[in-house]
Formats: C-alpha cells, sequence, structure tokens
C-alpha cells in the first residue's frame, strides 16, 4: 500500500508505463517496470515486492505452446515450466527454419565467413530473431542459428576454444604438459565439494586449468570474434601471453587450494559450541567460495582477491578465540543484507537466469566480510553495509 498510494492515480500511471516499456527488451518485465517507475516518479520500489504468487490464478498470464499447424501442445501459466519442457524441441524447430546464414558443419579452421550478430527469421508471418554463433561439436566445430542470445554468447565462446585447440596443436600440447605443481593441485582439488549445479562439470583438473587459461589468454581480452581477421589477430596476440598467464595462475591456484585445505582442516577442529554459528557461517563462505567447477566462473584478475578473502577468514578464526561475542554480533549486522541477496539468487536459480546485478552484489558482500572480520586485510574498495544498500536501490533490485 505504502508503494500503490504514490502511484495513483494507477490508470495514468498504467498506460503511461505501457507507453515506456520496450517488448524487445532482453530484461524481464518487472525489471523494467521498476526501472521506468524510478524514472517517471523517483520512486524505488524494490523488485521482490512485485509478488506474483498471491495474485489470484487467473490474473497470471495464461501460455498457450501451439505447433505450427496452430495444434496446442500444451498450456499453463507457469512460463518458465514450459520453456523447460519444449526447449530441446524448439530449439530443433527453430534450427530447421530458412535462413540466410546456413548451417555449417565439420569445420577445423575458420571456413565461416563474416558471421553476423543477429538474423531476422519469417515463418509464418511471424518477425523472429536469431543469433548466428559456432557450435563446439566435439573435433570440429560448427555453425547455427540459436534462438537466445545468452545461449549463442556461452555456444560462440566454446566453439571459440575448440577452433583454437584445432589451430594450435602443439602449443596446447605443450601447456598441457607443463603445468607447473599439477600434480599436488590435482589431490587438493579432489577433496573440494561437489556441488548440484556443478556435477557435469569436467572433473580433470588438467583440462579444467588448460580450458581456463586458453579462455583467460585468448578470449577474455577481446569482443566476440565474427571475422577470420579479429580470429587470426585473437590467436597472434594469446600465444604471446599463455605461459605467462599458465605460470602465473598455477602457483597463484596452488596457494588458493593450499589455504582453502588448511581452513578446512583447521574449521572442522573446533568443538566449542559457543563457536559454532560462526564456524558454521565461515563453512558456507568457503564452500561458496571454493567447490568444483569453481574456475570456471573466475577471471585472472580475480585470484589476488581470492588470496584476500582466505586470509581474511584465516583472520576471522584465530579472533574466535577472545573475540566470538563480537564476531555474532557482526554476522548480525550484515545478517539483512545477506538474507535478502541469498533470497534473490535462490529465484534467480530456480528461474534459470544470471542477474549480472546479483554477481555484483556477490562480491560486495565478500568485502564487506573482510572490512567488517579482517580489518587488517585491505578491501578493494569502501564497503559497508548502507553503502551496499545503496548499491542495491541503484541496480534496481
Amino acid at each position: 500500500k505504502q508503494y500503490r498510494r504514490q502511484l495513483v492515480p494507477i490508470p495514468d500511471t498504467v498506460d503511461k508505463l505501457m507507453q515506456q516499456l520496450d517488448p524487445q527488451s532482453d530484461l524481464p518485465m518487472i525489471q523494467q517496470v521498476s526501472a521506468q517507475i524510478k524514472r517517471m516518479k523517483a520512486i524505488h520500489i524494490p523488485e521482490d515486492q512485485w509478488n506474483e504468487s498471491v495474485l489470484d490464478r487467473h490474473l497470471h498470464m495464461n501460455y498457450r505452446i501451439v505447433d505450427a499447424n496452430q495444434k496446442e501442445l500444451a498450456s499453463g501459466r507457469d512460463l518458465y515450466a514450459l520453456q523447460k519442457q519444449f526447449a530441446g524441441q524448439a530449439q530443433q524447430q527453430f534450427s530447421e527454419l530458412p535462413v540466410s546464414v546456413n548451417d555449417i558443419s565439420g569445420k577445423k579452421s575458420w571456413e565461416f565467413g563474416d558471421i553476423p550478430q543477429t538474423q531476422k527469421i519469417e515463418q509464418a508471418g511471424v518477425s523472429m530473431t536469431g543469433f548466428p554463433a559456432l557450435v563446439d561439436e566435439g573435433d570440429t566445430v560448427g555453425l547455427r542459428v540459436l534462438d537466445s542470445k545468452p545461449t549463442a554468447k556461452v555456444s560462440h565462446q566454446k566453439g571459440l576454444l575448440r577452433l583454437i585447440k584445432l589451430a594450435l596443436p602443439k602449443e596446447v600440447r605443450y601447456l598441457k604438459k607443463n603445468l607447473p605443481g599439477l600434480d599436488r593441485m590435482r589431490l587438493q582439488y579432489a577433496k573440494v565439494p561437489v556441488t548440484q549445479a556443478n556435477q557435469k562439470q569436467p572433473t580433470d583438473l588438467q583440462d579444467i586449468l588448460v580450458d581456463w587459461i586458453l579462455m583467460q589468454s585468448f578470449l577474455q581480452a577481446t569482443e566476440q570474434t565474427r571475422t577470420r581477421k579479429q580470429f587470426d589477430d585473437m590467436l597472434e596476440a594469446g600465444q604471446q601471453r599463455m605461459m605467462l598467464i599458465a605460470n602465473q595462475s598455477c602457483n597463484q591456484l596452488s596457494e588458493i587450494l593450499e589455504q582453502y585445505q588448511q581452513l578446512r582442516k583447521s574449521l572442522s577442529q573446533v568443538k566449542q559450541i559457543n563457536w559454532m554459528s560462526s564456524i558454521s557461517d565461515m563453512k558456507q563462505q568457503l564452500d561458496n567460495l571454493i567447490y568444483q567447477g569453481f574456475l570456471q566462473h573466475m577471471t585472472e584478475s580475480m585470484f589476488k582477491d581470492y588470496l584476500r578473502y582466505l586470509k581474511g577468514l584465516q583472520i576471522r578464526l584465530d579472533k574466535l578465540g577472545h573475540a566470538a561475542p563480537r564476531d555474532q554480533q557482526l554476522m548480525r549486522e550484515m545478517a539483512g543484507i545477506f538474507q535478502q541477496w541469498q533470497e534473490r539468487k535462490q529465484l534467480a536459480d530456480k528461474k534459470g537466469r544470471v542477474d549480472e546485478r546479483l554477481e555484483e552484489i556477490r562480491w560486495m558482500l565478500e568485502e564487506l566480510r573482510i572490512s567488517l572480520f579482517a580489518q587488517q586485510v585491505k578491501t578493494a574498495y569502501p564497503v559497508s553495509v548502507k553503502r551496499i544498500e545503496k548499491r542495491w536501490k541503484d541496480l534496481g533490485l
């Protein structure tokens, strides 16, 4: 009600909103609506205040899935569930539509010409946008027109990675054989927990490291490569930094895994009952930082941040002996914003959506832990609960 009163007369506000919303936007509708209300009325309505679950069922959009002959295949009010159910079938049919970018398969070098960012497709009087992207076929690379921008971006990166391996077989073999400290890191990494979201990730650290180093060396510093010249330039630039990145990254990863094992051991040995809430919080933080597949979500610049976070955890643990009550007080100070982030992250994960705004807040929370529990370690930037709450509003969350 506190927000509704500020939006009266509601019909007029709705009319103005409808004129401002962009049906072609990649942003979810609620995110668009919140942003437009803030622009029009200078009112910030947190996205979690738009609670769709309290609406009567008949007020939810009813979606119908039909085939080319308009025969209904399914219907329902849960769009995400329908998308999951028909995702494979939809992509298969989408790939069979007539497009000017022809499907290509079985290539081992750049034989794709210039790849456009988008492709307009007309079918049965309906205009659609497709997204041409390289596809990793295992030993070869293909080109497909995919039905979503995020899917195409991921596929294109994987296709580029495969092309790099095909273009530089000797260099990649040398890289695999010369990863510093690999055997010890393998033993340490084997003890890292597997999360449900990463059960299907590669498990051999050598393969993970090679792919990661190639990504950082060749793909991280470039926009999406879509022409032969861009690909050749990328190959030349990446080779010059590949082994330097490999040596630096392996040394830092080894240090991270070493600190992780020491922390894990120390946390498991704590028996004091009055420390358990703090220990549980630290274990949760550690598991959110280090898990099977965590490397795939890191960039090279984040290694130093990880070392700071682990050092902060160790300092916090060392303080517990004489400052357990203070530790629990600091936990309470950040509990509200952390729980708020956690609930929104779980909701985004449930919908299969990656929200970059939540990722930004996640790393601000890591910096906040440094600021609260380990002031001896410098934060990357000034941070506090109030700063995070302000940033939360600025991002429209």
